[in-house]
């Protein structure tokens, strides 16, 4: 337990710096080809910069979540869920269905910002080749897709 906790303050920087990216190139890759599918010629790097551009809430999201971890009753904070945003924070975390939980944590107010800046950066790029819905659809994907994948990972490991 000692060398556990020795390893994990490192161990979850570290992951968050080679997550980050990889979740972005991945999320940007499948925009990519719904996109080009689509009929909108854009290049990986215009949607990788715009992927990347329009997770920038995420900032204010985890600022918000230390302003909060200070004003809250310690054993009121929830780490995994710091911010009332999303449906998960009105669910039961002991008895509810982790599947769902985890769901419900995913969809908040900053995910769906996300998705409209990208959405928005997309049709900016493309132009009149490709839709809003089109471009929210591509967005979305990824996003769905790394949800459902997490969430059923999440329900069938805890």
């Amino acid at each position: 337990l000692e060398m556990q906790m020795k390893l994990a303050g490192p161990a979850s920087d570290a992951a968050i710096v080679i997550v980050t990216p990889i979740a972005l190139l991945l999320s940007a890759a499948i925009v990519l080809g719904i996109v080009n599918a689509m009929g909108a010629a854009l290049r990986f790097k215009q949607i990788f910069c715009i992927m990347t551009y329009a997770s920038l809430p995420i900032i204010v999201k985890h600022a918000l979540a230390i302003v909060v971890m200070f004003l809250k009753n310690p054993e009121d904070f929830n780490v995994q869920n710091p911010l009332a945003f999303n449906p998960a924070a009105f669910m039961d975390p002991v008895n509810g269905s982790k599947f769902l939980l985890a769901v419900g944590t995913a969809f908040d107010l900053f995910t769906i910002w996300i998705l409209l800046l990208g959405a928005t950066g997309l049709k900016a790029a493309a132009g009149k080749r490709l839709s809003f819905g089109g471009a929210l659809f591509a967005v979305a994907t990824p996003f769905v897709l790394f949800t459902l994948i997490g969430a059923t990972m999440t329900g069938l490991f805890s």
